[in-house]
């Protein structure tokens, strides 16, 4: 690279810290004020609306800054996202798609988890890389280009087509159902609120608006998981964050739940890790990255920062169930201020 070219990557990349540093600061400072309300007892319904608008409305915002208007920006967000933020984009992007099946999942037994980490592995180091590497936007294209077959093409097109079209019908509908649960919007409302958000996301920046919002969302959850385990040893009557005893019990519990292996489990975890291994939408951080090396090396970090927040997750989780457990048989009275 030429001292202009390495000067410009430079600067390239210092504005990117400097904006992704007003990001975070921008959501913390945000998160605080939330907090601040929470505390001095306002409706828990303005606090969840308020919490929803931030994430929501925070995501959005990234998306609309995104705004593509050159086709190599809009189809690989040119090409320029640094490893560190295609790997917390890879980490955003799996983890949303395995929640879903988090235990006890109905219908999945106790493989799952060893069969999405085969096909995120496989994925992020060998065909995220190889993608990158022959300069294809899509596994489609990348069909395209090593077979000249049209039919093939036509088929590998349509295929990656239905993924993302059930993959967006599904990513909508958890959505939906996350947003009157936590929010008690109506259904309608909910996936109104949903689509906006993923258009907002998706149409102004294309992948550069999916990288950069992913990225930001794994760093948000990061936040949210962290100010939650913070609180468990702050606050008098919550089970302590280093009460690690509990906290395996806790999981295992809930991972049994999940039953034992059945006789076509062999066959489930085949199908699941080629499943997992075939999402095309998984592959744009790879896509985004300046070379086969960034893409590799966004692929460790991905994995890595995606095992840190299942991680936090399941601690949250288990501080949750422990927290349920310790409210049995309490009298009105006696019940703890949280």
């Amino acid at each position: 690279m030429s001292d202009i070219g390495a000067a410009e990557a430079a600067r390239d990349r210092a504005g990117l810290d400097s904006r992704a540093a007003f990001v975070v600061a921008s959501f913390a400072a945000s998160l605080g004020a939330i907090l601040l309300v929470d505390r001095i007892g306002a409706p828990g319904p303005l606090v969840t609306a308020l919490a929803v608008g931030l994430v929501a409305g925070g995501l959005a915002a990234i998306g609309l800054a995104s705004g593509a208007l050159r086709a190599s920006r809009f189809d690989v967000a040119g090409r320029r996202a640094p490893a560190p933020y295609a790997g917390l984009a890879f980490a955003a992007l799996s983890c949303g798609l395995l929640a879903p099946f988090a235990p006890p999942a109905p219908g999945v037994g106790p493989w799952f988890g060893a069969a999405a980490s085969v096909g995120c592995l496989a994925l992020a180091l060998l065909l995220g890389p190889m993608l990158r590497a022959s300069g294809a936007v899509s596994t489609g294209d990348l069909a395209a280009a090593r077979y000249h077959g049209r039919a093939l093409r036509l088929w590998s097109a349509a295929a990656t087509a239905a993924i993302c079209v059930a993959t967006l019908v599904a990513g909508l509908e958890l959505a939906a159902t996350s947003l009157v649960g936590s929010a008690g919007l109506s259904r309608a409302a909910a996936l109104a609120l949903a689509a906006a958000a993923a258009a907002a996301i998706v149409a102004p920046g294309g992948l550069g608006g999916v990288v950069w919002a992913s990225a930001a969302a794994a760093g948000l959850a990061a936040c949210g998981y962290a100010v939650t385990l913070a609180e468990s040893s702050l606050r008098p009557g919550l089970p302590p964050l280093f009460a690690v005893d509990g906290l395996i019990a806790a999981g295992a519990a809930r991972l049994a739940a999940w039953g034992a292996p059945s006789a076509g489990s062999a066959l489930a975890f085949a199908g699941l890790a080629l499943g997992v291994f075939a999402q095309p939408f998984l592959l744009g951080p790879a896509i985004a990255a300046p070379d086969a090396a960034s893409a590799r090396r966004a692929g460790w970090l991905g994995l890595g920062a995606g095992a840190l927040l299942a991680l936090a997750a399941a601690a949250a989780m288990a501080i949750a169930a422990l927290s349920l457990d310790s409210l049995a048989g309490q009298r009105l009275d006696r019940l703890p201020a949280w």
